[in-house]
């Protein structure tokens, strides 16, 4: 039994899956707020001019500021239906099909992203996941405060919770495959014995490519399908 470890966004989605909530809050809650819009937009340009206007903190501030407003069960609702219109659409055929497979062979598959937990848990559900490690809303006497818990399983981070999970699981990265599309999940890519990129960013793509990584092309495969149709 070994590890599959899953990013989420651009790849085990056909997206970004906090970009795909705030512009859902924007136009379905918010009733076409262009302002919150306009920000959802920059926060999600916010690293490809290669200089970095906004935060991390930003970007979980973001995120997050809506959550306070409803109960927990309603705000479980409220993603319920975000997760059908809009995520379920974007899922990649093969990327579910990959998860299956290693949870055939008895591997642990296992999410691991910096999308907040009410968004990622219902994701999870949905590829069959046997776990997930994530960045944590704020939960204070049954209600989210908008604010992260501890710190955001993000680029380095994402090992530091890894590793306390597998502290309490008995299991190691020993054998383990990581799939992931960005250079941020370089940490964690260089430290499996099979990392996958999965659609690689530029700066992922030529590191795969120098250190003879395994590179899936989900997009390519999906548009070939649509074209064949």
């Amino acid at each position: 039994m070994a590890l599959a470890l899953f990013d989420l966004d651009h790849t085990l989605l056909n997206g970004c899956s906090t970009y795909t909530w705030n512009v859902f809050v924007g136009e379905e809650v918010l009733a076409g707020d262009r302002e919150h819009l306009a920000m959802a937009d920059a926060l999600h340009n916010n690293d490809k001019g290669g200089k970095s206007v906004y935060t991390i903190d930003d970007y979980y501030q973001f995120i997050l500021k809506i959550y306070p407003q409803y109960s927990v069960q309603d705000l479980h609702a409220l993603t319920a239906r975000f997760i059908a219109q809009r995520i379920e659409p974007i899922v990649h055929p093969r990327a579910r099909a990959i998860v299956a497979e290693h949870r055939r062979r008895g591997d642990v598959a296992v999410m691991i992203t910096a999308t907040n937990k009410v968004i990622a848990e219902p994701i999870s559900r949905l590829f069959g996941m046997d776990a997930l490690i994530c960045t944590l809303p704020e939960l204070v006497e049954g209600r989210y405060t908008g604010k992260v818990s501890g710190v955001p399983c993000y680029r380095e981070e994402k090992l530091t919770h890894l590793d306390g999970w597998l502290a309490t699981q008995g299991l190691t990265l020993h054998g383990a495959h990581f799939y992931s599309d960005s250079h941020n999940d370089l940490p964690l890519l260089l430290k499996v014995d099979h990392p996958v990129a999965v659609d690689p960013d530029p700066v992922l793509l030529e590191h795969a490519r120098q250190k003879g990584w395994q590179v899936l092309r989900f997009k390519a495969d999906e548009l070939w399908r649509e074209e064949s149709l």
